[in-house]
């Protein structure tokens, strides 16, 4: 249980982020904040879901894909909570598309919505927590980012979250010794995605769920995950593993 825990979920809106939110409410979170870019709508929805779970919700906008953008939500979250305990990084944009045909408009939008914005907001938030000597960051990569492929249809999505595999390795490192672990999720084919594939292709014989991934992330955020830091764990039912 999560009693006393404030946590904050950039891509809060979005069909991933949504489900971690109402997760962690369930686990009676004190105050769970939405991070949304664009869609008030969405995020608004999933702060109803929370708050009829009986925890606080806090909607805010921002674009934490810059440093100005991430550290303005980092500071309107402090200036409403106090502190933060509970960050999970869901942010990014996908993109298929092979590199021969991919602009470099689109690279730099692929590298900053789903890396930078880890960097961005992580750097914002820590202080909050190594003040606080506990601290939980998960981040959202993407299945097989924990070692190098070609990836022909989504290079620039593969690079992005390889990238985030390594910063989640340099920052578990460094934050260990604040009480502070931080881990990665790299999820495979999830129902709802908009890249998803036929369930065929997955080894288990079906598409992951939403809750495959909110479950790991309620573990990786409690007490009992409290020595497991550095880690990237598949969520893909054996696909591409």
């Amino acid at each position: 249980m999560l009693e006393g825990r404030n946590v904050l979920i950039t891509g809060g809106s979005g069909f991933l982020g949504s489900s971690i939110a109402v997760a962690l409410a369930e686990n009676k979170a004190k105050t769970v904040a939405i991070c949304y870019k664009s869609d008030k709508e969405k995020a608004m929805r999933t702060a109803t879901k929370v708050r009829e779970l009986g925890s606080e919700a806090l909607t805010i906008r921002g674009d934490v894909s810059s440093h100005k953008g991430a550290s303005s939500v980092a500071a309107e979250l402090l200036e409403n909570l106090g502190k933060l305990d509970i960050l999970v990084n869901c942010v990014g944009d996908f993109l298929e598309k092979p590199l021969s045909q991919t602009s470099p408009e689109e690279w730099e939008r692929v590298i900053r919505t789903n890396l930078h914005s880890v960097f961005y907001t992580c750097s914002a938030v820590l202080p909050s927590m190594r003040r606080n000597r506990w601290g939980r960051i998960v981040n959202l990569g993407v299945v097989s980012a924990d070692h190098l492929v070609a990836a022909r249809k989504t290079p620039a999505y593969r690079v992005a979250k390889v990238g985030v595999v390594a910063l989640t390795k340099a920052l578990a490192f460094e934050e260990a010794k604040h009480n502070i672990t931080v881990n990665a999720i790299l999820p495979g084919l999830i129902e709802g995605a908009e890249h998803t594939r036929a369930a065929s292709r997955v080894p288990m014989g079906r598409l992951g769920s939403t809750r495959d991934v909110s479950d790991l992330v309620l573990f990786l955020v409690s007490e009992q995950a409290g020595y497991i830091t550095g880690a990237c764990i598949p969520v893909s039912g054996a696909w591409l593993i």
